[in-house]
C-alpha cells in the first residue's frame, strides 16, 4: 500500500543522544589509601537504552611524601533498565598509569543509578571496579557521584 509506505518513510526515528559527565567521589587503588577520586564520560546514549562513551579517571594524593597518582581511562559501554528506575549496567576497557609504574591494561564493571532531574540533567552514583594488569596487577574502586548533560 503507496500511503502507508509514504507515511512509514516520514514516520521520525528516534536519534541518539549525546551526554557528557562529571564524576566525584571515593577512590581505593590496590595498595594505595583511600582519596578523593574524579573523572569525566563523554558519549552516545542510542534509543535501544545501550550506551558507548570514552572515560577518564583518575586520584591523587602523596603516600610516604610519594605521589602516587592514579588514572584510567578509555572506553566502555552499559544498558540502561527504564523499568528499574534508571539502573544501568555495563564494563569498560582501557588503560592505567601510576606515577610510579608504566601504562598496562585495565578493564572492570559498572553499575550506575541516574535520577532525572530535569529532560536534559541527572544526577546519580556510580561504583567502578578497574582490574589493572601489568607491573601493578590489583584492582581500583570508584564510588562516584555523577552529574550527566544530555545534548
Amino acid at each position: 500500500n503507496l500511503v502507508g509506505l509514504t507515511a512509514l518513510a516520514q514516520t521520525e526515528l528516534p536519534q541518539p543522544v549525546g551526554f557528557a559527565s562529571l564524576l566525584l567521589g571515593y577512590s581505593k587503588p590496590h595498595d594505595l589509601d583511600s582519596r578523593l577520586g574524579y573523572g569525566a564520560e563523554i558519549g552516545l546514549r542510542m534509543p535501544n537504552q545501550v550506551t558507548a562513551f570514552g572515560y577518564f579517571l583518575a586520584s591523587a594524593a602523596k603516600q610516604n611524601n610519594v605521589d602516587a597518582n592514579v588514572s584510567h581511562y578509555g572506553v566502555g559501554g552499559d544498558y540502561k533498565f527504564d523499568q528499574l528506575m534508571g539502573l544501568r549496567v555495563g564494563g569498560s576497557l582501557g588503560m592505567v598509569n601510576e606515577s610510579t609504574y608504566s601504562a598496562a591494561f585495565s578493564f572492570g564493571p559498572h553499575l550506575a543509578w541516574d535520577y532525572d532531574l530535569a529532560p536534559n540533567l541527572t544526577l546519580g552514583i556510580e561504583p567502578i571496579l578497574m582490574f589493572d594488569t601489568g607491573t601493578r596487577s590489583g584492582s581500583t574502586l570508584y564510588v562516584l557521584a555523577t552529574g550527566r548533560f544530555l545534548f
